[in-house]
Parts: structure tokens; C-alpha cells; sequence
């Protein structure tokens, strides 16, 4: 029987995989089945409580409540933002991940063993994966199938096989990996093509010597240069591939729309029109739809500052800056916080809203967690002045 400290880490890895396993039966069911879906979630959330019931505190009660009590604070203050509360995805974020963050993620002591816990989802990712992208019709789901969600359910698992494959230099998870980078970067968003480069990047330059982040640095500024050179004919050769035919990279690429952010420019002119218009006002959670025609500004950081005003809003991303800063540096395992904000929260510098969305949400209670333990980390002495190296981290 595994302990309470792994089946932690495996219930938050499931929490992960369960969207992708939910858009792989959608695709296969040619369509969305709600009583599916929330058979999934809310079968999964009660064998998960149940199994993790003895650890369940008055505490996580009383955090658990807090959050509530201020959701529905700001729902009383702002009654104009009801219809934000009552969509599905915040009823999925108040009945499912809340709970889990609440029972499960504040109890989680020892993060360096969720690349070895998570290996079983990050497997399955990879069955969902090629599935969805080589086996099945794309053409026939294109009215309900989300590109985006698809991309940013597979980064978890191929971050995190990419670590697999570092720690244990096996061949099997090295091309494990490749399969679920094709996957995510061939029919998936541009982002998160970026993110997965800059986690690999950042992964070798903490993990590299001294004197070999110079090569890393400069093994990657050659690989740019050339894919710069050659964009063109890659392209060309890329897109004589059959089973490249319906991707969407691809065919942002040929089309020249690859740095093309569209509608978000616009509505990122029309947050920084309205900021300079705000003065102290303090719009409220979801307040930010009324100021800009009822679309989000995907960008958290613009998002904040339009909902919580703008100096409370300053005082909360100084807040979260702080939170990573401890998580990388002050911190035993700091490959978890790189990993965290590259898989959890990074896309709401691009997309999404942040406070309707799971993943946000464990992201948060992820930082809050690991803030709350640096003072572990603080009692080695000399740590805090010479931090592991990724490798050490991994490894435990």
C-alpha cells in the first residue's frame, strides 16, 4: 500500500492527467459527454479523499472555507459578475481542485519524488497523445475540439519525461519524450512549444558546471541560428509530411502568423487604456469583463491589476515574484518551482483566466506549500549560499 506521501504526489499527478484522459475520450466518442466528465472528476475526488481521509485536518477545513468566504465576498460586493461563478468551469474549480488543493497538495512534504510518481500518467500521455494526433479523424472534431487545452494538457508529461530521461539516461524515455514533444508541438499551441524549450533550456544551465553553461548557452544560440537560417526549407520539408498535414504550428508557420498575437494585442491596448483610467477603483474578481466587452486580457498580470486595482494588484504579483524567488533559490529542489511555472501557470501570460481555471489554483497552493517549507531548506547550513544543482534535486 503506498504511503499518504505517495499517494499524494499520485493523486496530483492523476489531478493533471485527467483533463487530457477526458479530451482523449471526447475525441474518441466523436463529441463531449458531460455525465462522463463529471463521473471522472467527482469519482476520482471521492476515492481520493476517501483514501487520503486520515489526513484531513480542521486546518485544511478552515483554508478551504477561507477560500470560499472570499469567492463569495467578492461575489457579494460585485453581484454583476454572477454568471463567472456560475459557469461550469469555476463550478469545476469550487467542487474539485479546490478540495484537492485543500486535502491533498498542502499535505505533499517531499516534492523531488513527483517525477517518479508522475511517470505512470506521463505513460498514459503518451498513448492519449498519439492518438489523438496520429490515429484519429482531426477533421471531424475541429467544431469542439481546443487545440490550446490539448497543448497544455501534454506539457506536464513531456516536461517531465525530459527530466525522466535526464535523471536515468534511459533510451526508452528519451524517445517516450519525443513522442509527446511531436504530439504537443505538431497539433498544439505556440506557447507551449516555448515553454517546453525554455524549461529544457533552463533544466541544462542550472544543471551544467560553471564552465559548461557557456557551451549550453552557446549549443543553443546555434540551434536557433540555424533554425533562424533554415525556417524556410524546414518548413517546406515539414509540410511534405502526411502525418504533419493538419498541424497547426505548421500551418501558422507557412502562413507567416507564428509571432501573430491577433486579438490578444488588441485587448492588451485596451487594459493599459483602461488602467490608466482606474486610479484607486477596485473592480473585483471578474470585474475586468465589464471593462474591456466581457473578454479576459489574457495576461495574469494584466488580469490582476484590472480586478484587484491597480496597487493591491502590484502587492499581489509582488507577492507571487517573491513566492518563485523562494521556490528557485531558497529552496531545496528548485527544479519543482521551474517545473511548476512553466506547466501550471505559465500559459496565463498568454491565455486563459487565471482564477476560473484549475490550474492556477494548484499552482498557488503548489507555491504556498513549498514557501512554507523553505524554512527545512534554511536549516543546513551554508544551503541557502551554495543551493543542490538540479541533479541534486531530482535525485532526492
Amino acid at each position: 500500500m503506498l504511503s499518504l506521501e505517495k499517494l499524494n504526489l499520485r493523486i496530483f499527478s492523476i489531478t493533471l492527467f485527467i483533463p487530457l484522459l477526458i479530451l482523449g475520450f471526447t475525441v474518441f466518442h466523436n463529441g463531449p459527454n458531460s455525465e462522463v466528465t463529471a463521473l471522472t472528476y467527482f469519482g476520482f475526488l471521492g476515492c481520493a479523499l476517501f483514501l487520503i481521509r486520515k489526513q484531513i485536518t480542521v486546518r485544511d477545513i478552515v483554508v478551504l472555507v477561507g477560500v470560499y468566504s472570499f469567492l463569495t465576498l467578492n461575489l457579494m460586493l460585485f453581484p454583476s459578475t454572477t454568471e463567472y461563478y456560475t459557469s461550469i468551469v469555476m463550478i469545476f474549480v469550487m467542487t474539485f481542485y479546490l478540495p484537492i488543493c485543500a486535502f491533498v497538495v498542502r499535505h505533499i512534504k517531499h516534492w523531488e519524488n513527483l517525477f517518479d510518481a508522475i511517470k505512470p500518467c506521463a505513460i498514459g500521455s503518451v498513448l492519449v497523445g498519439s492518438y489523438i494526433v496520429f490515429f484519429s479523424e482531426k477533421n471531424n472534431y475541429e467544431d469542439w475540439f481546443n487545440y490550446m487545452e490539448f497543448s497544455y494538457c501534454m506539457l506536464p508529461f513531456t516536461t517531465s519525461m525530459y527530466i525522466t530521461f535526464r535523471k536515468q539516461k534511459s533510451i526508452i524515455w528519451f524517445a517516450l519524450f519525443l513522442v509527446d514533444a511531436s504530439c504537443m508541438i505538431l497539433y498544439g499551441a505556440r506557447a507551449t512549444t516555448m515553454f517546453l524549450v525554455l524549461f529544457i533550456l533552463a533544466f541544462e544551465y542550472l544543471n551544467a558546471k560553471s564552465v559548461a553553461k557557456i557551451y549550453i548557452l552557446v549549443i543553443f544560440g546555434i540551434i536557433a541560428l540555424a533554425i533562424t537560417v533554415f525556417f524556410d526549407n524546414i518548413l517546406m520539408y515539414l509540410s511534405t509530411v502526411d502525418a504533419l498535414k493538419d498541424s497547426r504550428f505548421v500551418a501558422k508557420a507557412i502562413a507567416g502568423e507564428l509571432s501573430d498575437g491577433g486579438e490578444r494585442d488588441m485587448l492588451v491596448d485596451q487594459c493599459i487604456h483602461q488602467l490608466g483610467k482606474m486610479n484607486l477603483e477596485i473592480p473585483g474578481l471578474f470585474g475586468d469583463r465589464a471593462l474591456i466587452t466581457g473578454v479576459y486580457p489574457h495576461n495574469i498580470f494584466l488580469e490582476i491589476l484590472m480586478q484587484f486595482g491597480i496597487i493591491p494588484g502590484i502587492c499581489v504579483l509582488l507577492w507571487f515574484g517573491y513566492m518563485i524567488y523562494v521556490g528557485i533559490f531558497r529552496y531545496e529542489h528548485p527544479i519543482i518551482t521551474i517545473y511548476l511555472c512553466c506547466v501550471l501557470i505559465s500559459r496565463y501570460l498568454i491565455s486563459g483566466s487565471y482564477i476560473q481555471e484549475g490550474s492556477f489554483w494548484l499552482w498557488l497552493f503548489c507555491m504556498f506549500n513549498i514557501f512554507g517549507q523553505r524554512r527545512r531548506f534554511k536549516l543546513h547550513a551554508g544551503r541557502i549560499h551554495n543551493p543542490p544543482t538540479i541533479s541534486q534535486s531530482i535525485n532526492g
